[in-house]
Formats: structure tokens, sequence, C-alpha cells
């Protein structure tokens, strides 16, 4: 029997464009295929989530909530979003910051569940984005009762609610810090009475234009209407698109002296608002770190009257001398310097594989500074944006754009144009910037001016130092990269000086590239004459028609 050709295993994931060459009824088939899947995740998801919801209810069955008395509190959170799916619960999976959040809260036994906890979030972030300032409002379990849970000692003698969700809450999620809400205010919400917030987009300077990226955020302060430079969420009622931007700039990641400007400074003085001080933005002209210089502190032709013994009596009257060289040198031991050494002490003996020599020369030792330089394509910047309240992805649209600005494929005054809805009523069709960078960095409260956010110390010091751990992590993947780009770039420019016949650019920059989603066409086409969207109006009277279908079937 002849043996049938192998056939190959069909690709399961394929491209935008791979797609739109397909028939409807492939493209049916599949959809049918990955409904089908979806149903079996969702009910596999469904039991595990009944299983451990069954397992922590038999786990506070011994706890009765009647007799505990609870306090209404702001708790700041802090989060890397990168391998969650958002901050949102959802059906089917439970990779999201409120399913740890919530299942800390009720295993520790400071709720009883989420729907008695009066629980509100200021900001909702979307899978991959990242928060230092999210802030919660949630009533939690209290050692006192409501009548004395404002007075000082109280506040001191509280259930450390921070260093109890920490021995729960995956690593990169991290409760900061939390606040009282007073007793008359028992509503107060983190999302309602947030009156400000501030993200940053983090992003290398790569081949940027970053003048024409600050033109362009000029643009945007002030009420606008916003609804091409965001993702329209009319399916869930979403028909307002007028927002206000208080504040868009590009600013430099300051290594040194970050504190330079005009800048809030509520967290770094003791307010003083007993005494009418509720205004906390100073301008710093300056601050550096400086050594106390003793005289002749350095190299060079000085006066050494005050660190000799004067001689006057045998005619010297003269005391400036040139020092050449001064250093505090180790008293080296024999043997101290590079070379042939017995290194047995600072390695892993391996007699067993027949090692037994450990004499080995080292040829050069030194710990060398990592060097920057100045305006290079590494430089990060980021943007600063502070508003009331903002649109869906309305930030990621926003660096979209901005990223087309810094390419020189588009003017500042296409923000201009995406602003005009009335001469452009449907928004073109163009790419969001990537997730990950974006960080939801600080939430506002007028609370902040009469109320202070209470750290535990000893926390705070964890906190802190498990950061650093992972920023030492992280900076060593990225100087190891670094490193290695820089000798690869160093043998491509040799190879474009010595291939005289082929135009060749010798330095290639391309570390904002990936910031921009989606598939780069070959040839540019400018944003305003691109394909468009529906309008508003039109989304509007489709979802409109959608309800209406979905009331007659109910009905019929």
């Amino acid at each position: 029997m002849a043996q049938k050709p192998h056939e190959r295993k069909r690709k399961q994931i394929l491209s935008k464009e791979e797609l739109q060459q397909l028939d409807k009824d492939d493209l049916v088939e599949r959809i049918i295929k990955l409904e089908g899947h979806n149903k079996q995740l969702k009910d596999i998801l469904s039991k595990s989530n009944t299983e451990s919801v069954e397992l922590e209810k038999k786990a506070r069955r011994s706890f009765d909530f009647s007799k505990c008395h609870y306090r209404r509190v702001l708790l700041r959170i802090m989060y890397f979003g990168w391998d969650y799916q958002g901050l949102v619960t959802q059906d089917f999976t439970t990779q999201t910051i409120e399913h740890h959040l919530f299942h800390a809260l009720i295993k520790a036994c400071l709720i009883e569940n989420r729907e008695t906890s009066n629980y509100h979030r200021c900001g909702r972030t979307d899978k991959g984005v990242s928060s230092f300032g999210q802030v919660i409002s949630i009533s939690l379990r209290s050692k006192h009762p409501l009548g004395l849970q404002h007075e000082q000692n109280s506040i001191d003698s509280e259930m450390q609610y921070c260093k109890i969700l920490n021995r729960l809450l995956p690593d990169n999620i991290r409760a900061v810090a939390w606040m009282p809400i007073p007793e008359d205010r028992t509503e107060y919400s983190a999302r309602f009475d947030c009156k400000k917030r501030t993200y940053k987009y983090f992003f290398p300077r790569s081949s940027l234009d970053i003048s024409a990226m600050r033109c362009a955020c000029a643009l945007l302060v002030g009420s606008k209407d916003f609804r091409h430079l965001c993702k329209m969420d009319v399916g869930n009622g979403v028909v307002e698109f007028v927002r206000e931007i208080l504040r868009a700039e590009i600013l430099p990641v300051e290594e040194e002296g970050e504190e330079l400007g005009s800048k809030d400074f509520r967290h770094l003085c003791k307010m003083d608002v007993g005494n009418g001080v509720v205004e906390f933005v100073r301008e710093i002209l300056r601050a550096e770190i400086l050594p106390v210089e003793e005289e002749g502190d350095e190299l060079g032709s000085k006066d050494f009257r005050h660190l000799c013994k004067m001689d006057v009596g045998n005619g010297v009257v003269e005391f400036v001398r040139e020092i050449l060289r001064a250093e505090i040198l180790p008293v080296e031991e024999e043997g101290d310097e590079l070379g042939s050494k017995d290194f047995r002490h600072l390695c892993k003996m391996h007699v067993g594989n027949g090692v037994v020599e450990f004499v080995r020369e080292i040829l050069r030792a030194e710990i060398l500074p990592v060097e920057e330089e100045g305006e290079e394509p590494t430089t990060m910047y980021y943007l600063l944006i502070e508003g009331n309240a903002f649109l869906w992805h309305q930030i990621r649209c926003i660096m979209g754009v901005l990223l087309l600005v810094g390419q020189g494929k588009e003017q500042p005054d296409v923000i201009n144009q995406l602003l005009d809805v009335d001469k452009y009523p449907r928004k073109p069709q163009y790419n969001m910037a990537l997730d990950v960078p974006l960080n939801l960095y600080h939430c506002t409260y007028e609370l902040e001016q009469e109320k202070q956010w209470v750290y535990g110390k000893d926390e705070l010091q964890h906190l802190i130092k498990h950061l650093q751990n992972e920023w030492t992590i992280q900076n060593i993947k990225t100087t190891m990269i670094k490193d290695s780009l820089q000798v690869l770039e160093a043998e491509y420019r040799k190879m474009c000086q010595n291939d005289a016949n082929e135009k060749c650019d010798e330095r290639i920059v391309a570390y904002a590239d990936c910031l921009l989603q989606g598939v780069k066409p070959r040839v540019y086409t400018p944003l305003m004459k691109r394909q468009t969207c529906s309008s508003l109006e039109e989304r509007i009277e489709h979802y409109k028609k959608k309800r209406k279908e979905v009331d007659i079937s109910e009905t019929g």
C-alpha cells in the first residue's frame, strides 16, 4: 500500500493578513472551534474557582464576622502588571490583580467577602499596565470600636494591614500604605473622590525627535474631545468623550537631582495644615551632595603652612609646595599582585574528577564603572500626563500618535486635527502604544490635606529591600544586553566601513520600534489619509439596533 504523504500540521495562530485571506466558511469554522475551546476553559476555571471558594468558606467557618469592628480606609496598592491580565477580576482567568488582592483580604479575614466590603478602585488598569499609586477604598476589620478609631493611639495600634496582606500577596503586588477615612464620610470613594490621576509612560530616546513630541504634548492640555485619541466604549454606555488634561510633558528620567524644579513636596516635609499650610509645591533650584573640602584636598601647588611645622627661625617663610601624587595604598603581601596563584580556596574543588592542581594565572582584574554617555539612544524619557479622569486606552492612543510624531512621520499639529471632531468626525485607524511601559503613578485626594498615609516602618524597609533586589536583577540583565549590543554594533560598523560598494547606515537605532503595536507597512500612510472607523453617531445607532434585536428575541 502506498504510504500517504506526510501532512503538515496546520498552523494554529494566524496573522491578521492570513485571516483576511480565508473565506467565510473557514472563518466560521475557526470561530466555532475557538468558542468550543473557550467554553472548555471557562468550565475548567469555573470549577477551579468554585473549589477555591469552598475551601476559603471552610477555613472561615470558625470566624464570626458579626462580632468584629470595621473601619473605612484608603489603601495604596503597588503592582507590576507585566504578567497579569489587568486589574479587574475576569471570568476566564485568575491572573488579575483583584483576584490576588481579594484572595489575600478574605484569607486574612480582613473582609468577609467582596460584596459587603464597599469596595471602590481609583483607576482601572488594563493587561500589562503597572501602578505605583493605585488606591482603593474598602471597609476592613479593625481592632477598635467606631467611636475610638480616629484617635491617634488607635491608628498607631491598628492592625498592620500592609504587613498582613503582603505575607499573602505575590511578590509583584504590594500593599504600601493605608489612610483612615473620617467617620462622617462613610461614602468616601477612591474612584469618585479622586481629584487627579497621574500616569507615566516610559520610553528610550532612540532616534525620536523629543522637541517635536513636546510640541505635540502642549496641544493636549485643556478640556478637549478625545474620541479620536481613545478606544470608544459605546457598547458600555460611554458616549461623552470630553476630558480635561491638566498637564502633559515629555521629561527625562533623572538619575541624580530629580527633585529639581517645581514639585509637590507634601510627602517630603512635615505638613503644617493646622497653621493653614495647604500648598506644598516648591521649586528646588539646586540640589547636590558635595564633599567638605579641606585646604590642600587636591593635587597641585598649595600653601601648606597649616600642614607642617613652620621653621621660621631658620628663615623658612615660603610654604607653597606642589604635590604631584597622593594616594592611600594597601600594604601588599607577597603574591598580592596579579599573576600565578593557588586558587584552591577561591573555587569549588573538583577533586572527584581528578582536578588536583589549582594554580591559575590572572592577567587582569579590575572593577570598572559602566559608562553612560549623554544623550544616547538608550537615554530614558517618560510622558507625564495628569487629568481628572481618562478614557479607555486614552494614554496608549496618545502615546501611539506621539511616537509617530517623534519618528518624523507626523507633524505635531496632527494632535489638533485629531481633536477637531467637527472637521474629522471619524477616527483614522492607527495602532496604540505597547502596554508594558504605562504606570498609574499617583492618585490625588483632598483627604490627604487632613489625614496622613500610615506606613509600617519595618514593612516599608522590607519593601525597599525587595525592590532594590528586583532592580539589581533587572539592571544586570539590561547591562548584559547592552554590553552584547556594543560588541555587535562595533562589528557592524567595521563591515559598513569595509563595504565601499554597498550603501550602509553605520549605526542601527531601533530601540523604540517595539513600542508601536501592529504590522508596520512598507509605505507609510499619513494618519489623516487612512481608512477611518465608524463615527460616534454611527456607533450609537449600531448599538441601539443591536439592543432592539436582543429585546425582540427575548420577548419572542
